[in-house]
């Protein structure tokens, strides 16, 4: 039996038809095809996407290795996923179909997947296993597991983007904790207010991450209260126009390195907190380039202190109980002065017209120095003046 050209043609439209992506509506209202994300999920095929709509869903959602979207509809602000202590409240497994990707959500009330081969539980708010997805304009907040309070990576490469991760909780990445073989990137983030014994906001071992234009604050934790960066020879970071400030740690109030490279350029560390004997950025073993980046205003303890740092530290500044002799590494073009911040004590690390760190009026060839340039004007002197000169000015 032949097979005419129409019904081969009308074969060949409902495959392209059945192969194309669908669209499935989660609204708790019961508007849309589902009454819970989790359901969209089982539903759903690689390239369709899972279109959740305002409101507040208490579930934890496992994303069963498929390469779909999941988009909150209204944004993050409005579109609540609440785990209620019920595992990670977004697992994210491996996606052999190419990378998931998740925007516009909050994930919060998550106490990670418990995990026999490794004895804890990982990944408050998510978990990324051997997978690249992407993380896009999300909150992460409140949730907490032994390792990896907000996200963890666990030989995996997300690249999460316009983020907060805030108030999250654990031993080890109070906000962030890539593990093992991880190769994560995080841009436009904010990391705020999380809590851990080991790296406060960020933890990394033996991983690596891209760090851009992100803003670590008011983390607390024993070691590393911003980030604390292990490597044994086999982590690497690179901290690009970062903000560090209003972390606090017994040592390594902002950033703490031990067996890691570090990249550090166009940042600023100021405003942290570490207890007696120790330091802001404090190296035990490290190694990379520290480049255009300021320490400085970091309370009564040193701003620096390095036992050993193979690279070359360049244009760079540091002020608050450091002297060139406590610095390592090779130094080219550092400065021990005040970098003249507008109003540090409120928490103000733009630069005064005035400082040493702007273009132009530092070391040759450094141009600016900081995450932040020229924000107001220096203070203009006042002159003794007599009365007979002051006489003078009116008449």
């Amino acid at each position: 039996m032949r097979t005419s050209t129409a019904t081969l043609a009308a074969i060949a439209l409902l495959l392209a038809a059945s192969a194309e992506a669908r669209t499935w509506i989660v609204d708790p209202t019961g508007g849309g095809d589902f009454l819970r994300i989790q359901e969209a999920v089982d539903a759903a095929g690689d390239g369709d996407l899972v279109l959740v709509r305002p409101g507040s869903y208490a579930e934890a959602i496992d994303l069963l290795g498929k390469a779909i979207e999941l988009r909150g509809e209204a944004g993050a602000q409005r579109t609540l996923v609440d785990a209620g202590s019920g595992g990670s409240a977004l697992r994210i497994r491996f996606t052999p179909g190419g990378g998931a990707r998740i925007a516009g959500l909050t994930f919060a009330g998550g106490n990670g997947t418990f995990l026999r081969e490794r004895d804890g539980r990982f990944g408050g708010g998510i978990l990324v296993e051997a997978s690249g997805p992407v993380i896009e304009d999300c909150v992460v907040k409140g949730n907490e597991a032994n390792v990896g309070g907000g996200i963890c990576v666990l030989g995996g490469s997300p690249r999460v983007e316009r983020s907060r991760l805030q108030g999250n909780a654990a031993g080890i990445g109070g906000g962030i904790a890539v593990e093992e073989d991880g190769g994560a990137s995080f841009e436009l983030c904010e990391i705020l207010e999380n809590e851990a014994v080991f790296g406060g906001g960020i933890d990394l071992f033996r991983s690596r991450a891209l760090c851009d234009r992100v803003d670590i604050r008011g983390n607390r934790s024993v070691e590393g209260g911003g980030a604390r960066l292990m490597g044994d020879a086999g982590g690497s970071v690179v901290l690009s126009r970062a903000l560090v400030t209003g972390n606090a740690a017994e040592s390594g109030g902002a950033i703490l390195i031990a067996g890691a490279s570090l990249i550090l350029r166009e940042s600023t560390l100021a405003g942290n907190e570490s207890s007696p004997g120790h330091a802001a950025l404090e190296i035990g073993d490290g190694a990379g380039r520290i480049e255009r980046t300021i320490c400085a205003w970091n309370g009564e303890e040193a701003a620096f202190r390095c036992d050993s740092f193979a690279g070359p530290i360049v244009c760079s500044l540091f002020h608050g109980g450091v002297g060139e002799e406590d610095l390592c590494g090779a130094l080219d073009r550092v400065l021990i002065a005040d970098p003249r911040f507008c109003d540090p004590e409120r928490g103000e690390f733009t630069l005064r017209s005035d400082s040493p760190c702007l273009p132009g009026q530092g070391p040759p060839g450094c141009g600016g120095i900081g995450r932040f340039g020229r924000g107001c004007e220096a203070p203009t002197p006042t002159a003794a003046a007599s009365w007979g000169g002051i006489r003078l000015l009116f008449r």
